[in-house]
């Protein structure tokens, strides 16, 4: 069990063709301590980058808490001072 402030970085590419965006991968940093604690990509996606990073970087910051449930690790995003989570 954990809780942090959290940094959130996800990697856009742009679709070719279209001029929206979609993200890639990112990487969630323990703000503290600039460890990456947790990272994915999307691996039907991210053939359209030649470099992970992608083209975008669209971030937010929050408290995360990690939890163990049911032998599963799960975890809450709290936002706006502690009203509200996901």
């Amino acid at each position: 069990m954990a809780v942090y402030r959290a940094y959130e970085i996800e990697y856009l590419v742009q679709v070719p063709g279209n001029d929206y965006y979609i993200v890639i991968g990112g990487e969630v940093l323990n703000k503290d301590t600039n460890i990456i604690t947790d990272s994915w990509e999307d691996k039907e996606n991210i053939y359209l980058s030649s470099k992970f990073k992608g083209e975008k970087e669209k971030s937010k910051e929050y408290l995360r808490f990690e939890y163990l449930y049911k032998n599963e690790f799960e975890w809450l995003h709290i936002i706006n001072n502690g009203e509200e989570w996901y």
